[in-house]
């Protein structure tokens, strides 16, 4: 049996380029939420999040999980090339046909649109590209990990981010209002561009290694919705979720409330992509090959605690010590009463990226439908407390339950992973959780009661962010 799935210097090499795209898109970010929030304010950029949210949720339910069951898919063909290049083409042809129907399906639903959700005709209309372009960008980057193509997947990634984010700004600058639906669509426009030059110039759009009986286009489709439609829905309870809780914001709390609940969503989820996203598609991998001996299966979880934890918990504590000076560098003086809510939903990140790692067990697995419970149970935990919480507290009430959803989802999933793997989690393992809960708890209870003792615990996160960082690259 390969070590391949847990080799350090390879799990690093990725980590390090993966984090450099993770770099990229969170400055992307950070500098459109910035520009947005400067000339929408609270309201618009409440709105701009609702259109967002459609767009993912759709663009979620049309992709079918197939960018992540690629992963898993091409992760047990390592041993065979020609297979392996064979089924990535067959992926992507696959992925071109569903752009094409979901952009299509979203077109002509659009009319339906402003009867359910508050977002104009129009805009539902022009959202149709956008969630095309997700669906395949989705699917290409699950193809690029499975096959390993690291250095492709982030120049890609890169240029697309950059030029997307640009022309969204230039859209918000030059049309207002009007805009707000251009700037939602261009990033993820530019980003499958950006990937379909380098599909093109890697060969995964040459569908002549694809060639063969349609037995076979037909048996990759197969496997790959059968692992991807619980996917699928397990992202769409995910989207769906925050959708309802920015409905029932609205209709609550009003657009001010809802704004504020946007940039401590966007904020929090600026933690997510900066070091779970950009690894949670290798780690699947990994454990995927790994997951015919149990021990290594155990041990690439461990790892990949290990090279989470430390680094997402210093993120968090800085964040959470410096929050009023990133309300006011990265948005406005306008959002000032959404700082205790930005902190509680940067915390509740954490949770959610710890529980992510656990989370990827029962996909490894190939127990898909299993790997759905822990994300069912905390969001009719969210929902249920938020109904509760949003009319005492608006947005805050909103990010408390978060918080609460995530505490118990990471709860679950290392139950069940533990199951799963038929070990319990290390005495490190449950140290390491102990103490990033811990720290991210002090420096909020710290920053509340004192500016100056937060900053201080900010300081002294800074210094051992340093020292992680450091440990790890001396590892490569």
């Amino acid at each position: 049996m390969s070590n391949q799935g847990n080799d350090k210097s390879l799990i690093l090499k990725v980590a390090s380029l993966s984090s450099l795209v993770a770099v990229a898109n969170l400055i992307s970010s950070l500098l459109r939420m910035k520009v947005f929030a400067l000339m929408l304010g609270p309201s618009l950029l409440g709105y701009m999040g609702i259109l967002n949210n459609y767009m993912q949720m759709i663009g979620t339910c049309a992709t079918l999980g197939v960018g992540s069951a690629a992963i898993r898919q091409l992760g047990d063909l390592t041993d065979s090339k020609t297979t392996m290049w064979s089924t990535a083409s067959r992926i992507v042809k696959f992925g071109v046909v569903l752009a094409a129907l979901a952009a299509l399906g979203a077109l002509l639903a659009s009319p339906l649109i402003p009867r359910l959700l508050s977002i104009e005709f129009t805009d539902a209309a022009i959202l149709s590209a956008g969630i095309a372009g997700l669906v395949l960008s989705t699917i290409f980057v699950g193809v690029m990990y499975g096959l390993v193509l690291i250095n492709a997947y982030a120049i890609a990634t890169m240029a697309g981010t950059v030029l997307g984010t640009l022309a969204a700004i230039l859209s918000v600058f030059l049309l207002g209002k009007d805009g707000i639906v251009f700037a939602v669509i261009l990033v993820p426009v530019a980003t499958v561009l950006a990937y379909s030059i380098a599909g093109y110039r890697n060969g995964l759009l040459d569908f002549s290694r694809s060639q063969g009986k349609p037995s076979g286009d037909v048996a990759v489709i197969t496997a790959m919705i059968n692992m991807g439609v619980p996917m699928t829905i397990l992202l769409l309870l995910q989207t769906g979720t925050i959708l309802v809780i920015r409905q029932m914001l609205l209709q609550v709390s009003g657009e001010v409330e809802n704004g504020y609940f946007h940039v401590a969503w966007a904020l929090a989820g600026t933690i997510n992509s900066l070091l779970i996203s950009s690894l949670d598609g290798d780690f699947l991998r990994r454990l995927s090959h790994a997951a015919r001996d149990k021990s290594l299966a155990a041990v690439a979880v461990h790892h990949q605690v290990e090279l989470v934890t430390r680094p997402l918990t210093v993120v968090v504590v800085l964040f959470v010590a410096f929050t009023n000076i990133a309300v006011v560098v990265l948005l406005s003086r306008e959002f000032m009463p959404a700082i205790l809510s930005i902190q509680v939903m940067v915390i509740s990140e954490l949770f959610r990226g710890l529980a992510s790692v656990y989370g990827k067990t029962p996909f490894a697995y190939g127990h898909p439908w299993l790997a759905m419970l822990p994300d069912l149970i905390s969001a009719i935990a969210l929902i249920g407390s938020a109904y509760f919480l949003i009319p005492a507290a608006g947005a805050f009430g909103a990010a408390v339950a978060f918080l609460l959803s995530r505490l118990l989802l990471l709860g679950v999933s290392v139950v069940l992973s533990s199951l799963l793997l038929g070990k319990n989690p290390s005495n490190e393992e449950l140290v390491l959780l102990g103490a990033s809960g811990l720290a991210v708890l002090l420096v909020l209870a710290a920053s509340s009661q004192s500016l100056i003792f937060g900053y201080l615990i900010g300081v002294a996160g800074l210094i051992y962010g340093v020292r992680v960082a450091y440990s790890l690259f001396a590892q490569r």
